[in-house]
């Protein structure tokens, strides 16, 4: 067990020293999953676990915590990404539905479409900002900024009849489906199976009583999912 923490504690601190050095890198990231289901992440966990053959261990606890691994890590990452949900604007008004036919985690970006394809600007992002901070400003215009509010968007400038048939284009996080039997598939990328086993193995470690290789575990866990934020993604938090 001693050699066993030895190894793991040498290898989370490469990964910390190869996140610090990698911040100003960026990659692009994929969503193509490895095609693994419950049952790998399972049998993975069991052998850091030391559990092959512990009752302890079974199968509905895994499915537990795999399906919790698979809803944190979309809540942290924003790792599920759909095509982008149009919305028509119209003259005078400045907030439009967004539920749709998915549910949806958060919004990521949203983008309008002036329709003019003469113009360079024809698409710009537009910033967002909290609700408190539009208030009831009646400045009219290309919208600017939104923000979101009770699975509503809301943008400023309002709209004009110049930007009237004009479309925004929001791009969401859908809610992970997760996983509900052992052989359900992880629909995470494939960048992320290691973030989703060592979730794994931090939760059975802690229903375990062995606090110390759980903080350790989850610690990774942890790590993976700020190497896959700030390498991949670089999805900053809005501030």
């Amino acid at each position: 067990m001693r050699k066993r923490l030895t190894t793991i504690s040498i290898y989370l601190g490469a990964i910390l020293i190869w996140a610090a050095l990698s911040l100003y890198s960026a990659h692009a990231a994929s969503t193509t999953t490895s095609g693994i289901t419950a049952t790998t992440i399972a049998s993975r966990a069991q052998v850091y676990l030391d559990a092959a053959n512990d009752p302890f261990y079974t199968n509905a606890k895994f499915v537990q915590w795999i399906d919790e691994a698979v809803k944190e890590t979309v809540n942290k990452t924003g790792c599920l990404e759909t095509t982008s949900v149009s919305v028509t604007l119209e003259a005078n008004v400045d907030k439009y539905s967004i539920t749709g036919a998915v549910n949806f985690l958060k919004v990521i970006a949203v983008e309008h479409d002036n329709g003019d394809t003469t113009d360079p600007k024809q698409i710009i992002t537009l910033d967002r900002t909290n609700k408190n901070d539009i208030g009831h400003n009646d400045k009219t215009g290309r919208p600017q900024i939104y923000a979101i509010w009770n699975n509503q968007i809301q943008v400023w400038p309002i709209p004009r009849t110049s930007e009237a048939g004009t479309s925004l284009y929001i791009y969401r996080v859908p809610l992970p489906t997760g996983v509900s039997a052992i052989d359900s598939a992880i629909e995470t990328p494939a960048y992320l199976d290691t973030a989703i086993l060592y979730y794994v193995v931090a939760m059975g470690s802690f229903a375990d009583q062995k606090q110390g290789l759980g903080n350790l575990f989850m610690t990774l866990y942890e790590n993976r999912i700020a190497e896959y934020n700030a390498l991949m993604i670089q999805r900053k938090p809005i501030e």
